[in-house]
């Protein structure tokens, strides 16, 4: 796909969609590819899977669903090896790694 998909702050799609850019402001329940990047902006929902090369979540945004980061080159079909994590976000939702330290003076 060579196009840009913005869902609207009042849409509501259910459906899996692809395009090259995909902005989300309103609501989706459906699987998202682009070969460029999504933008999930603070107003926007998806539930469902995201694969893109590049992913922008703005605060306040809500995503629940597996996120698969691949290369420009994997998402137009030729083979990388892409890096999948599982993602429920929601602002403050954030865990921090266990067992930081605090430099001590001696």
């Amino acid at each position: 796909p060579d196009n840009t998909l913005t869902i609207g702050q009042t849409g509501h799609v259910k459906a899996s969609v692809s395009a090259k850019s995909v902005q989300i402001i309103g609501k989706v329940r459906g699987d998202v590819t682009a070969t460029e990047r999504i933008e999930i902006e603070a107003s926007g929902v998806v539930d469902g899977d995201l694969r893109a090369p590049r992913l922008l979540v703005q605060e306040g945004a809500v995503m629940n669903g597996t996120v698969e980061m691949t290369s420009a080159e994997a998402s137009k079909g030729a083979s990388a090896t892409p890096a999948s994590t599982t993602a429920a976000s929601r602002p403050g939702s954030a865990t921090r790694p266990a067992g930081g330290s605090t430099p001590t003076a001696n």
